[in-house]
């Protein structure tokens, strides 16, 4: 026979055996809570934003294609421009006007996009596969189509470019221009400055959205080449 204490010593094993695999079962150890996953997911997403905003700034050496994914992830995971519209101030975009013809849609009037051109006098828009070529004088300015907050400005493949964000998530593109002052998150209104025509033959302007780019003849009235 048994010692009693011997058998309250083995009942507190079993106790304490059976405590082990209830703790090591529980769901909570195995999942991760949310707020656990919203904690990973917000330090993920800034240390993107800094490190694409260390290699733009910085002029950090690194290959092409990786500065590019970087920045393609950065702009299309994080609407920034709508954040500045719910949260820094109403951003909102005008009535489209009449379509009476390209010169009376300037950055001063209404329009669904303002004209990327200082001058509507000596400027003309042509069309040129998915982007529009804006034909203007060298040195004149370029301003933004609309409100939003600037994403890009560097030197690309194609030249050097400026990419802004709207509030409704599309971007816009103004390639091979002279780039000024702009710098990565300045706010800009519609029809401000960003740059400057770089060649007499003028610059390439599109819109985007998360389809892709948008036809230029839904934007202003156009000539096709």
């Amino acid at each position: 026979m048994r010692h009693p204490s011997l058998l309250k010593q083995h009942s507190r094993s079993r106790r304490a055996k059976r405590s082990s695999r209830r703790i090591s079962a529980s769901p909570v150890d195995q999942h991760p809570s949310l707020f656990q996953k919203l904690v990973v997911k917000s330090i993920v997403a800034l240390l993107i934003v800094f490190t694409t905003i260390g290699i733009q700034q910085q002029k950090i050496p690194m290959p092409e294609p990786i500065k590019a994914d970087l920045g393609n992830l950065m702009n299309d995971s994080l609407p920034f421009a709508w954040l500045y519209e719910e949260w820094g101030g109403y951003v909102g975009f005008k009535i489209p006007a009449s379509e009476s013809g390209i010169s009376n849609i300037t950055a001063e009037e209404g329009g669904m996009y303002a004209l990327p051109v200082s001058s509507t006098v000596s400027s003309k828009i042509t069309r040129h596969g998915d982007e529009l070529l804006v034909t203007a004088v060298k040195g004149e300015n370029i301003v933004a189509a609309e409100a939003g907050i600037v994403l890009f400005v560097g030197e690309r493949q194609n030249g050097e470019t400026v990419i802004i964000q709207h509030p409704d998530q599309r971007q816009s593109y103004y390639r091979n221009v002279t780039l000024g002052s702009l710098r990565t998150f300045d706010y800009v209104e519609r029809g401000e400055n960003i740059g400057y025509v770089k060649e007499n033959e003028g610059f390439y302007f599109s819109i985007q959205d998360e389809t892709g780019f948008l036809d230029p003849s839904y934007l202003f009235l156009v000539d096709d080449e």
